[in-house]
């Protein structure tokens, strides 16, 4: 896993890993909310651990586009990498 072999300790793993198992939300209408039903989320949105899971993800991007050969990403007037 990725987190693993850019160093986080197990024990943090199992803390983020928990918390995304059997998420349960709720969706509000008004002044009424739905019943709990359990979903199957990736990241939370708004969540505080979004920006470091985020860059976490986005770590090796460019080590990616160098080791198949794609020097980056034109994008109008720039390019990435």
């Amino acid at each position: 896993m990725k987190l693993i072999k850019l160093g986080i300790r197990r024990n943090i793993l199992n803390i983020i890993k928990s918390m995304y198992c059997a998420v349960k939300s709720r969706v509000k209408l008004g002044n009424k909310l739905s019943d709990a039903f359990e979903c199957s989320l990736e990241v939370r949105q708004g969540e505080s651990l979004l920006p470091f899971l985020f860059s976490m993800f986005l770590n090796d991007i460019e080590d990616v586009f160098m080791n198949n050969g794609l020097s980056g990403i034109d994008v109008n007037f720039f390019k990435i990498f």
